[in-house]
């Protein structure tokens, strides 16, 4: 147990004396984007109003009114372009929510569908999220088998032990520990 000092001062108990940020500049994947503007207001006790208010201000300032249930990785497909290009956007999170996410990824391009090129060292990911998939090689990247994916869209949880995501997984591993 200990406590921690600011201006000699105890800050323990005592929200907003302290500002946090994540390892990475990134808003909370699984919150709104509502609701990851007003985190830090409401952490200080800020009323719920009041921190709406301020919220609503914030979007109107940024273009985002309309868009304040949408989750931070939708805005990207709410883009005028035809083609997204997403790199590793799920790597650093835990299995739970890079699930979760995967899942919301799948609805917003049954929504929106736009072309999406997805980076991923995750076998299973590039299985469960795309149609085809490119396996490069090592340096210079060139690319080494196109594969299609055999699953049906939508996607769902239980695809992910069906026979089918096992067989492409398994040969997605032997070509990729394959040597040149």
């Amino acid at each position: 147990c200990g406590d921690v000092l600011l201006d000699g001062r105890s800050v323990i108990g005592k929200p907003g004396q302290v500002g946090y940020m994540l390892q990475k500049d990134l808003l909370l994947p699984w919150r709104s984007i509502q609701d990851n503007i007003i985190l830090g207001a409401r952490l200080r006790h800020v009323p719920m109003e009041d921190a709406l208010q301020q919220a609503r201000a914030l979007m109107e300032r940024y273009g985002l009114q309309g868009f304040e249930k949408r989750k931070p990785h939708e805005l990207s497909l709410l883009t005028e372009r035809e083609v997204l290009l997403l790199d590793e956007p799920f790597g650093a999170l835990d299995a739970l929510t890079r699930l979760q996410l995967q899942l919301g990824l799948t609805d917003v391009w049954q929504t929106f569908h736009k072309t999406i090129l997805l980076v991923t060292h995750d076998v299973e990911e590039a299985i469960f999220l795309s149609d085809q998939i490119l396996v490069l090689s090592p340096r210079p990247g060139r690319v080494r088998r196109q594969l299609t994916v055999p699953l049906t869209r939508p996607r769902t949880v239980d695809m992910l032990a069906s026979p089918e995501v096992m067989g492409m997984k398994k040969e997605l591993l032997e070509l990729l520990l394959q040597e040149e």
